[in-house]
């Protein structure tokens, strides 16, 4: 069984699954919602989890799991929370090859995979972190001065007052 998470910000997209996940629940749960969800937002993000109580997929499902597969330009960042070994080991083992930040959390880290994905810096860290690289290196050093009051009025900044983890 396959629900939808509340409390998220519009552009992601949180299901938690329970129970026998079947090939009915990406029909009426996953697909409309991410159909829904990339009507109003040109990239999204995934939280999803597998609860205490899931049990496995249906076969079915493996299948309907290829449908959404075929959003993956479509996210930008997945979450996947779950305490079921095989599941973790395949995300960290595929994860290399799919064009999408994905990271693996237990279900005691619910509340730090909602704020990994909820990240709002994230392309801003990304931009400075490669502003700092060009300033660094391809000057030879010579904006080093600009490099070090940029990280300490701007990155330091961000940290402080949103206290939104960057890496």
């Amino acid at each position: 069984m396959m629900e939808l998470m509340k409390g998220l910000p519009d552009n992601i997209l949180g299901i938690i699954g329970s129970g026998t996940i079947t090939g009915e629940d990406y029909d009426t749960v996953i697909i409309p919602a991410t159909k829904d969800k990339l009507q109003r937002h040109k990239k999204i993000r995934m939280l999803y989890q597998l609860n205490k109580d899931f049990v496995h997929y249906a076969l079915d499902a493996y299948l309907e799991d290829a449908k959404v597969s075929w959003h993956a330009l479509s996210f930008e960042k997945v979450a996947v929370v779950s305490d079921v070994h095989w599941i973790n080991d395949s995300v960290n083992l595929y994860k290399f090859i799919i064009p999408v930040q994905v990271k693996v959390f237990s279900n005691s880290e619910l509340d730090k995979a909602k704020l990994w994905v909820s990240e709002l810096y994230y392309f801003i860290d990304k931009f400075i972190l490669k502003l700092w690289d060009i300033l660094k290196n391809d000057t030879g050093g010579l904006f080093m001065p600009a490099c070090i009051l940029l990280q300490l009025l701007f990155l330091d900044h961000i940290l402080f007052v949103f206290s939104i983890p960057l890496h």
